[in-house]
């Protein structure tokens, strides 16, 4: 007699299957900028902005730049993005998702990736956490939550965010 769950894992697995067969067709269209030379230097400069260069600047830069108001915003900046390398760290490991270019017949590593895994991105972790302690005590730098949405997109259409490999056969 069958388990009372197969038809409801099977269905869950189906469902599954689905999305990650969407997802690949969305990384395939994004990946379609990539045959334009323009658009991947584009997103390489953005890409490297997000590996951390930029806001290693602002950190050091703000005590002088902003006295009190400015060592507190790095302290914090410092101490959030403390907090946010040992989350995406555990994250990371834990959902172990390759990059598409990995998973994907039709995508190509546009950049050389800083790790083996896609998600989550540090870029846009790293990112969206600075610029909003950045925006809270200099609120003249809410653009710079655009430079995080900017980062993102670039990963994705560069390849960082990615299919997660699993079968496509039922249980």
């Amino acid at each position: 007699m069958p388990w009372p769950e197969q038809p409801v894992a099977r269905q869950r697995h189906q469902r599954v299957v689905a999305w990650i067969e969407r997802e690949r067709l969305v990384a395939l269209w994004m990946h379609g900028a990539s045959t334009r030379n323009w658009v991947v230097s584009v997103l390489k400069v953005v890409s490297r902005i997000g590996d951390g260069w930029l806001w290693y600047g602002i950190v050091v830069c703000l005590p002088w730049a902003g006295g009190p108001v400015g060592t507190s915003a790095s302290v914090r900046m410092i101490g959030v993005g403390i907090v946010d390398i040992t989350i995406y760290k555990i994250i990371k490991r834990w959902i172990a998702r390759p990059r598409p270019f990995r998973t994907c017949a039709g995508i190509r590593e546009c950049t050389p990736s800083l790790d083996e895994y896609s998600f989550p991105s540090g870029h846009t972790l790293h990112s969206v956490a600075c610029s909003l302690i950045l925006t809270v005590y200099y609120p003249m730098f809410a653009l710079t939550s655009g430079r995080s949405r900017c980062s993102s997109r670039s990963r994705a259409s560069c390849s960082a965010c990615t299919i997660r490999a699993t079968s496509s056969s039922a249980p």
